[in-house]
């Protein structure tokens, strides 16, 4: 399931090898900024979603778990890159 795709260097060091990636880093990108609306939902009047974003954080823990233990040729491991996933683009 690993790619050749490689993600932009926004926030790592100067000169730093670009990430490699797989098909579910996005949709763990994704997860990762649901719930950072969820949380905000939660701080912003509505208490509810705070248990909601537990069951999304599982969500999370789960497909990290899957980049986790998949390794590419030089024996490296994939993880969530917590990027920025805009709402409409969460699919």
């Amino acid at each position: 399931l690993l790619g050749e795709c490689h993600l932009p260097r926004h926030g790592h060091a100067p000169g730093a090898p670009p990430r490699k990636t797989s098909p579910l880093t996005g949709f763990s990108d994704a997860l990762y900024c649901t719930i950072l609306g969820q949380l905000e939902q939660a701080c912003n009047g509505n208490p509810a979603m705070l248990g909601i974003s537990v069951g999304t954080m599982y969500a999370l823990k789960g497909q990290a778990q899957i980049l986790m233990a998949m390794q590419d040729g030089e024996a490296l491991a994939v993880g969530p890159t917590f990027d920025y996933v805009a709402p409409e683009n969460r699919g």
